[in-house]
């Protein structure tokens, strides 16, 4: 389940990020200009899946405990995404696969 939780917050916080008309925008990647398209549908569902986010927090540990920890994660992928999107190191495989590598273990060990 963290795995889950820390997925959809960095889903809904990318969505979010892409949305901003304060980030930099690289016209020939085919997100931005769906992003152009889709704008406030964009937002919309960013911040749904970040309140999914927080529901799935709150079942699994609490309320207290459950918004803590999402807070934690949330700064976290937020300073994550804030560093490396801009220098263009998100991209879809290294990003599967490193999830991949997360449901694995999480699955073993836990």
């Amino acid at each position: 389940m963290w795995t889950i939780s820390t997925l959809l917050i960095f889903i809904g916080f990318y969505l979010n990020y892409v949305t901003s008309a304060k980030t930099s925008k690289n016209n020939s990647e085919l997100i931005q200009k769906y992003v152009g398209r889709h704008r406030v549908s964009l937002k919309c569902m960013g911040l749904f899946v970040l309140l999914l986010a927080l529901i799935i927090c709150t079942q699994q540990l609490g309320w207290a405990s459950g918004i803590f920890i999402f807070i934690i994660l949330l700064m976290t992928v937020a300073s994550s995404i804030i560093l490396l999107a801009p220098l263009e190191i998100l991209r879809p495989l290294p990003l599967l696969l490193g999830l991949t590598l997360l449901i694995i273990t999480e699955n073993l060990f836990l």
